[in-house]
């Protein structure tokens, strides 16, 4: 309802400024960021598909949404490269299952959304081997983080 109620509004981006920003681009738990990208992929109970479909779904037809996701792949990938001994698998299959639910959800062509403000994000390349790059869903991640240095038509 809100988001729909937002389309009127253009309230919602201001929750990234008061505070969501900060909260996401300082976050040092990979643990608490497995779990938001566990939520945001419908991989827990709590993420049920809605009336309008997939909380993911939602979440990247509005700027806030994307500026969380994107925000939270950047925190992912620079904690991996700060932390280069870390498990990246857990990070891999949450990157991967994104990917995935994105391909399945977000038909060619829909467009995602912009960001509150343009985010340069690089996909963790030490968390792909060869075979993930080259798959479906790495290719929707690379449109997802492409999607997030679009800025916002006035």
């Amino acid at each position: 309802m809100a988001v729909k109620k937002d389309r009127d509004d253009k309230l919602l981006k201001e929750f990234w400024h008061a505070g969501i920003r900060r909260h996401v681009l300082n976050c040092s738990s990979m643990a608490l960021l497995h779990y938001y990208l566990t939520l945001l992929t419908g991989s827990v109970e709590v993420s049920q598909p809605t009336k309008s479909g997939s909380i993911l779904k939602n979440v990247v037809n509005t700027p806030l949404g994307m500026s969380i996701l994107l925000g939270l792949v950047q925190r992912l990938a620079l904690l991996h490269q700060f932390q280069p001994n870390a498990d990246t698998s857990k990070s891999n299959h949450l990157l991967m299952m994104l990917g995935k639910k994105l391909h399945e959800d977000h038909s060619d062509q829909e467009k995602f959304s912009v960001s509150v403000s343009p985010l340069n994000v690089e996909l963790p390349n030490i968390l792909f081997n060869n075979k993930d790059m080259e798959s479906d869903s790495y290719k929707q991640l690379q449109k997802l983080v492409q999607a997030g240095l679009q800025q916002e038509e006035e």
